[in-house]
């Protein structure tokens, strides 16, 4: 995802580095697939499973809520 401008973050959000992305825009840059042939939990899925962080906007890394 270097060079790669993140998009704005609505409810869930990846993080790769210090950056955080939206799960779907990483998904679709690092494959090629169209946004529209997968959810935003499949590729949550997927990236949890390769060793990323996701979470909801707002949530801390540890599963709290709150304010970050």
């Amino acid at each position: 995802m270097r060079n790669v401008d993140p998009e704005t973050i609505r409810e869930h959000l990846v993080e790769i580095g210090r950056t955080v992305f939206p799960p779907k825009q990483v998904l679709a840059v690092v494959t090629g697939w169209e946004r529209t042939s997968f959810t935003t939990m499949e590729a949550q899925r997927v990236l949890t499973k390769v060793g990323f962080v996701c979470r909801r906007a707002g949530q801390a890394a540890d599963g709290r809520g709150g304010r970050l």
